[in-house]
């Protein structure tokens, strides 16, 4: 038998840069940076910081002083930009960014603001005690049907959960018990808080 030649080509990736605000200023602090590709917008129905990974997907946390950020090894393509802390501030960027392999995208500026909570209670229909130690997960899809801002919680011991910094747009609410599923659908707004119990 022959050799064969194996021929590896590299070829250089892309990446997204740039400064998160508050009010105006930098943003100084920690902070998580979630940037996914369009067409995987398009074709997943999960939205925000915790939802089911999609390709070419990439979510990076930051510690900074001045607010900067880099996101890089992205292929060209178009991707959407959010970023999130853990006080429950959200920021989203309206406009997609595009990246070209090898270069830099143009800045995507991000201002956080509040994001919206959903809390409320997993109950037993039977016994109307809380269920504790079950995960409630938000996903959601804003008005243009892109991925909002989205979340996950465990309930306490009474079943009592609280999800922080969620966009607005249409959400499913959904909480898994005993192998079964319990969804609400909610529309939130920017900012609003929600109570909403989950009845088994």
């Amino acid at each position: 038998q022959g050799d064969t030649e194996l021929q590896i080509r590299l070829k250089a990736l892309g990446w997204i840069e740039g400064v998160l605000h508050k009010e105006g200023s930098p943003y100084a602090g920690m902070f998580t940076v979630l940037v996914r590709p369009v067409k995987a917008n398009s074709n997943n129905n999960m939205g925000g910081r915790w939802s089911s990974w999609t390709p070419g997907q990439q979510q990076r946390t930051f510690n900074t002083s001045d607010g900067s950020f880099t996101v890089k090894g992205l292929k060209a393509g178009d991707f959407t930009v959010q970023a999130s802390t853990n006080e429950g501030l959200i920021a989203v960027q309206e406009d997609v960014v595009t990246v070209m392999d090898g270069r830099a995208s143009r800045e995507a500026p991000l201002e956080l603001t509040v994001g919206a909570i959903v809390s409320g209670s997993v109950r037993d229909d039977e016994t109307g005690r809380g269920v504790p130690n079950t995960t409630v997960w938000a996903n959601g899809k804003t008005a243009s049907g892109r991925p909002a801002p989205g979340g996950y919680a465990y309930t306490d011991a009474k079943g009592k959960y609280e999800i922080k910094g969620l966009g607005g747009g249409a959400y499913t609410i959904t909480a898994y018990v005993g192998g079964a599923s319990i969804a609400e659908q909610v529309d939130l707004q920017p900012g609003e808080r929600r109570s909403l119990d989950l009845v088994k």
